[in-house]
């Protein structure tokens, strides 16, 4: 049945906003979170049994909960940096109980949860059913259905689309593992290690052509986004991580650039353009080339060696905690000289701030562009409210002018503690270590 949705602006900026319907006696409320005059202009709305929805739209990040009062749980929030936006849904009078909205809460984190196109880990606990009668709940669903159409007739896609089917293999990866992602922090960016197969699809070749490649997102990396870095696993016959990345742009839908069609001549497998898989709704990372090697410093026998535990065959977040050696073993590796091997001499220990005595809460000067940063680990900084290492941040921040054709950088050079550099403050106290 056809459905009128009214609209309120109240001051034309269509961001905070109040949808409404003649012919149903609930409404859905829109609130920018910095419009704080919306919500104090609403406060007897605002303070009744409903369902609301947190939101971060570009990072497509979600939170459910059920509340008494709006206004006060909205203020709870204020800690959760995440969200740009939040959905109040209720009943314009006392229609909605505050166990019928937690019965809302439930099935619309189940339904989220399976459809798994936004990410819910800012739920760390999963919303439970409480325990109603058939005939309640035969009342709630058409509620929640009601829900549902506010939500899409808001202009929120939360209900309309699906993460893509690890059905649907694109050409460069070949998807069998899965990287978990609940446990991925916001705030960090993370690093990829992502499998290519030469039979499949000519990356090096398309590198050559575009200096980039547009990769198909699939379920174990619908968090992958824009500032994210990585590397990618050649299969045979190379077996060993080639190539280094920098994710420049995600979530693109097919239409977003004429290349993604392009690039399907580098494709050596009938049937998986990315043209079909863009037709069937599949989005899209663009990955810029930052550095490539040529011999096997990261050969798959290495990689096992370090803490790979078997041949890549999905995406691998190397950020998460029980892959942070390998990680390290790779940063390191990566940048050695094209004629050094990984054992011409003994491996260099890690860069630590305790080897030159920084602590926790130290503040350091990123050079390249006079950031101030702060220690915040004995291997991490803090800018901006998220977490680093020194190579990490190098390669996010540093200006395009003083980049290198290699891509290799090693952040300890970078970064200035009281007028002198990490490098050098580390070479002094190796100096002095080795005269006593």
């Amino acid at each position: 049945m056809t459905k009128v949705f009214q609209i309120l602006v109240p001051d034309n900026t269509l961001v905070s906003r109040v949808i409404s319907c003649e012919t149903q006696v609930t409404e859905l409320f829109v609130i920018d979170r910095a419009d704080k005059k919306f919500v104090a202009e609403r406060s007897s709305e605002l303070s009744k049994p409903a369902l609301y929805i947190l939101i971060n739209r570009d990072k497509r990040q979600l939170y459910v909960g059920e509340t008494d009062d709006s206004i006060k749980r909205l203020k709870n929030h204020e800690a959760k940096d995440f969200w740009t936006e939040a959905i109040v849904f209720h009943s314009t009078g006392d229609t909605l109980s505050t166990t019928e909205v937690r019965w809302l809460e439930a099935k619309t984190y189940e339904a989220l949860k399976e459809l798994g196109y936004y990410d819910l880990s800012e739920n760390k606990q999963v919303p439970q059913q409480p325990p109603l009668k058939k005939n309640q709940i035969y009342t709630l669903e058409p509620i929640f259905e009601e829900a549902k159409n506010y939500i899409c007739a808001a202009g929120f896609d939360i209900f309309l689309k699906t993460a893509v089917s690890t059905n649907e293999i694109p050409q460069q990866e070949v998807v069998q593992q899965e990287t978990p992602i609940e446990d991925v922090p916001a705030s960090q960016s993370n690093v990829w290690l992502l499998p290519s197969s030469p039979k499949r699809f000519d990356l090096s070749a398309c590198f050559r052509k575009y200096g980039e490649v547009y990769w198909r997102i699939s379920n174990n990396i619908k968090r992958i986004s824009k500032g994210d870095r990585g590397y990618i696993y050649s299969s045979l016959p190379d077996k060993a991580i080639i190539y280094r990345f920098e994710v420049v742009d995600s979530q693109l839908p097919f239409s977003a650039s004429k290349i993604i069609n392009e690039e399907d001549q580098f494709a050596k497998k009938d049937g998986e353009s990315n043209k079909d898989f863009g037709a069937q709704g599949g989005l899209f990372v663009r990955v810029k080339l930052t550095g490539t090697v040529k011999d096997k410093r990261l050969s798959l026998q290495k990689l096992l060696a370090n803490g790979l535990k078997m041949a890549p065959q999905g995406a691998i977040r190397l950020s998460q905690d029980e892959y942070k050696p390998l990680l390290e073993f790779i940063d390191n590796n990566f940048d050695k000289s094209a004629n050094q091997s990984t054992s011409d001499k003994p491996k260099r220990t890690p860069f630590k701030f305790s080897m030159i005595d920084l602590k926790v809460g130290d503040k350091l000067i990123f050079e390249s562009t006079g950031f101030d940063v702060r220690v915040i680990s004995d291997n991490t900084i803090e800018y901006n409210g998220k977490e680093y290492s020194l190579n990490q941040f190098v390669l996010k921040y540093l200006p395009q002018e003083k980049r290198t054709p290699s891509g290799a950088y090693q952040g300890p050079k970078f970064f200035t503690y009281q007028g002198k550099t990490l490098w050098d403050l580390r070479l002094a106290k190796e100096k002095e270590a080795k005269s006593k």
